[in-house]
Order: structure tokens, then sequence, then C-alpha cells
């Protein structure tokens, strides 16, 4: 549950910074088998959505995210966006300070990081040893498709309860004023 509300956010975020559907997703693969291919296992995989999300929706990737959030889960991530951007980390450290590292430069990374570490993950997840592991991933994947539709689903019960408190707004004033003068009439 906690994985589809992250990854609902994350598709939330992304769509108001303008990036599509397609693109989360395949920020997501990358990020997804890297985690596999580098750190083992898929434990760390809310928490870089999480922080996917928060970069997404500040629509600005800051150093405190990707350094701090997603480094503590995904070690690789400082190299590995450097060397999908084509610079040196010293370079992407200046980058970092100046502010021009880009949304578009992480959703770039994930990309580059399924292109990467794509298949060593379908290996990896493919071993009968890693079973639970497969299923987590598994389980993310679904979680990557299900997401944009418990977005909507969500959408309308907010609107839904909106519409609802608003039209007992008025009775519960009512119930009030008349329950006011009652108290003064004794």
């Amino acid at each position: 549950a906690q994985v589809t509300k992250s990854l609902t956010r994350l598709q939330a975020a992304a769509s108001a910074s303008g990036f599509e559907v397609d693109d989360v997703k395949n920020m997501m693969k990358g990020f997804s088998a890297a985690l596999v291919a580098t750190e083992g296992d898929t434990r760390n995989f809310n928490g870089v959505m999480l922080a996917l999300g928060q970069v997404m929706g500040k629509g600005k990737a800051a150093a405190e995210e990707i350094r701090g959030q997603i480094g503590e889960r995904l070690s690789i991530v400082i190299p590995e966006l450097a060397e999908s951007m084509g610079k040196t980390t010293r370079e992407l450290d200046k980058m970092f300070d100046d502010g021009k590292v880009t949304v578009q430069n992480i959703v770039d990374l994930g990309v580059h990081l399924e292109e990467k570490y794509g298949k060593s993950a379908a290996n990896i997840l493919k071993s009968q040893m890693n079973a639970g592991e497969r299923l987590k991933y598994e389980l993310s994947r679904l979680s990557l498709a299900v997401g944009p539709l418990f977005e909507n689903i969500g959408a309308g019960f907010q609107n839904l309860g909106s519409k609802i408190v608003q039209g007992l707004t008025p009775a519960i004033e009512a119930l009030s004023e008349l329950l006011d003068l009652t108290e003064t009439a004794q």
C-alpha cells in the first residue's frame, strides 16, 4: 500500500511538472533495476520513490534529495548521474552548487540505469534464491501500473467528499441556529 501511495504521488508530481506517464515508468524501471542489481534487493524502493516524488514536486533536482535521500538507498546514484550526463563527479558537484541539475537529468538517469542494469536485475530476479525479491519487484511494477488509476479514483473520492461537506454545512448551521434559539427560549 505504501509503494502504491508513493508511486501515485510521484506520478502526480511528474504530471504537474509536465512529464508523461511513460517518462515516469521508464525512470522507475531504471531505478528499480539499479536497486536490484547493485543493492541486492528492493527494500529501499519506497524511499527512492518518495525522494523522486519530492524532486518532481519541487521541479528541481536538489543535491539534498539526490545525494542524501536517494544516495543513502542507492549508493551508485551520484557516479551514475555524472556518467549519464557525460560529466565527472566533480563537475556534477559544481552543477549541483550552481542549481544546474534538472529534473530532466534525473528522468534521463532512470533510462541510463535501465540500459546499464536492466539485464543484470532481470537475471538476479529470475534465480530461485531471489523469489521473494522477484515478488517485491513485480508488485512494485504492478503498483506503478495501477498508481495512475488510484490517483483518478482518489481525486473522485475527494471531490465527492467536498460536495457532501458542502451540502451538509448549511444543514449544520441551520441546526446550530435552531439549538441556540431553543436554549434562549427556555
